[in-house]
C-alpha cells in the first residue's frame, strides 16, 4: 500500500470527483488495506472484512462531493469503515451495539483528527436496488441471466455455463460484458461495479434453490422483485425516491468550442436534469444512447448538476476548466544575429509552434527557422520590412498581427 499524506489524497480526491477513474483508484490502493485490517481487527473473518471495504468505498464514492477537507477524508474512511463493520458484526452477533467507536481504538493507521467535517450518512439502499434493477432491464437477456446468476444466486462461472448450455469461456465473457455495461449504465469505477452489484442484489428476496432448466432463459419478474424488495406498488413505478447523482465530469482536453459534461443519475427516473452556470444560468442535459445526460458549458467556471423528479432533487458541482476561445500572445520582439525572435505565451491549451508563420506584403511565407518550447520562442530569418505573424495555440485558436522588422545597421 502506498503512504501518502492528508494533502496528496485531498488531490485524488479532488480529481475522482470531477470523474478521474484513475485518481478513485489510486486513492482505493493506498487507503483500503489499512480499512480491510480495521474490518478485519472487528469482524475476525476475511471475508466479512472483505464485504466492509467494498460498502465502504462504494459508500465513499457516492458522497465524495459532500466531504469539505482533505483530512476529512480519512476520517469518513474511517468511521464508514466502522459503522459498517458495525452492522455486519450485530448481523453476526458478534459484537454489542455500544461497541466502542474508532477514535477509541488503535485502528487506523492514518490520523483521524478531523472527524467534526464529516458528512452525514444517506440511507441509499433502496436507490441502490432500483438503479441496479433498472440498469438489468437494459442488458442483453443473456448477459442479464448470467449476472442473476453469478451474483443473486451465487453460482460460480462453471454452474453458469452448465445452467445456461454454454461454456465457460461464453459464460465469462457474458459476464465481462455486462460488467462493462452496467459500468457505463451505473456510472461507478471498474473496481466497484461487481461490489455494487452484489450488494444491491443481496438485497432482493431470496432466490429459490432450484436451479433453472438446461436451454431455458432465467425468468426476470423485475417490476415483482421491486414491488417485494422495497415494498410498495410506488416503488415499483419507480417515483418513491429521489433520484442520485453518480457522477458529473467535464470531458478532458483543451477546446475551443462548449465543453461537454457527463452526468450520470442512479435511483428515480429524473423528469429534468440540467447543468447551472456560475451565472445561474441552467442549461438542458440530453439522455445519451448508455443512459447518462450530456449537457454543454459555454465558459470556465463552477458548475451544479441538478436532477429533479417531482419535488425531490439531487445536486453535484462539477468544475470547466478546458474551454479555451483565446489565442496565443505575442509578448515581444528582438533582432538578434540578423533574424527576429518573437515572445509568445498561450494561458490555456498552449502554443502550437508548427503552426507559426511570418508572411510579408508581397506574399511571400517565412517557416520558422528555429523553435526553444521552453523558453517560448521563435525565431525567423526575414529581411527588414512589414509583415503579419500568425500562430495557433493547441485548442485551433488563431492569433494574427502585424510586425515591422527592423535590423541595426551592419546585421
Amino acid at each position: 500500500m502506498s503512504t501518502l499524506d492528508h494533502r496528496q489524497l485531498g488531490e485524488l480526491l479532488v480529481r475522482a470527483r470531477e470523474g478521474d477513474e484513475r485518481a478513485f483508484d489510486q486513492l482505493y490502493r493506498a487507503t483500503a488495506d489499512i480499512q480491510w485490517k480495521q474490518a478485519y481487527a472487528m469482524l475476525h473473518d476475511a471475508g466479512l472484512a472483505e464485504d466492509a471495504v467494498q460498502e465502504t468505498y462504494l459508500t465513499l464514492y457516492r458522497h465524495m462531493g459532500q466531504i469539505d477537507s482533505p483530512k476529512a477524508l480519512v476520517a469518513y474512511l474511517n468511521r464508514t469503515a466502522y459503522r459498517v463493520c458495525l452492522r455486519l458484526a450485530q448481523r453476526q452477533k458478534q459484537v454489542p451495539l455500544d461497541a466502542a467507536p474508532p477514535e477509541t481504538q488503535p485502528l487506523a493507521a492514518l490520523p483521524d483528527d478531523d472527524a467534526r467535517h464529516l458528512p452525514e450518512e444517506a440511507a441509499i439502499e433502496r436507490e441502490e436496488v432500483r438503479a441496479l434493477l433498472s440498469a438489468l432491464e437494459e442488458l442483453d437477456p443473456r448477459q442479464r441471466e448470467a449476472v442473476l446468476l453469478h451474483y443473486y444466486q451465487r453460482r460460480t462461472v462453471a454452474e453458469i455455463a452448465q445452467a445456461m448450455d454454454c461454456s465457460p469461456s461464453t459464460a465469462q465473457r457474458l459476464l465481462n460484458r455486462a460488467r462493462g455495461r452496467l459500468r457505463q449504465l451505473l456510472g461507478l469505477p471498474a473496481l466497484l461495479v461487481g461490489p455494487a452489484v452484489g450488494r444491491a442484489v443481496q438485497k432482493l428476496p431470496s432466490p429459490t434453490p432450484q436451479p433453472p432448466k438446461r436451454g431455458r432463459a432465467l425468468p426476470l419478474p423485475l417490476a415483482a422483485l421491486l414491488a417485494l424488495a422495497l415494498g410498495g406498488a410506488a416503488f415499483a413505478l419507480g417515483r418513491s425516491g429521489g433520484p442520485t447523482i453518480t457522477r458529473a465530469a467535464a470531458a478532458p482536453g483543451w477546446r475551443a468550442q462548449p465543453c461537454p459534461v457527463t452526468i450520470s443519475v442512479a435511483g428515480a427516473t429524473p423528469d429534468q436534469v440540467v447543468l447551472v452556470g456560475p451565472d445561474g444560468r441552467s442549461t438542458p442535459a440530453r439522455r445519451q444512447p448508455d443512459g447518462s445526460y450530456l449537457a454543454l458549458a459555454e465558459e470556465n467556471g463552477l458548475y451544479t448538476a441538478l436532477a429533479r423528479t417531482g419535488t425531490k432533487e439531487a445536486r453535484q458541482e462539477v468544475s470547466v476548466r478546458s474551454v479555451d476561445r483565446a489565442g496565443p500572445r505575442l509578448l515581444s520582439t528582438r533582432m538578434e544575429g540578423g533574424r527576429a525572435v518573437f515572445s509568445l505565451a498561450d494561458d490555456g491549451a498552449g502554443v502550437d509552434w508548427s503552426s507559426a508563420a511570418l508572411t510579408g506584403e508581397g506574399g511571400a511565407s517565412f517557416a520558422p527557422l528555429r523553435v526553444d518550447e521552453s523558453a517560448g520562442e521563435v525565431v525567423f530569418s526575414a529581411p527588414g520590412g512589414r509583415y503579419t505573424l500568425a500562430v495557433s495555440d493547441r485548442a485551433g485558436n488563431r492569433s494574427t498581427g502585424p510586425v515591422t522588422l527592423s535590423f541595426p545597421e551592419g546585421e
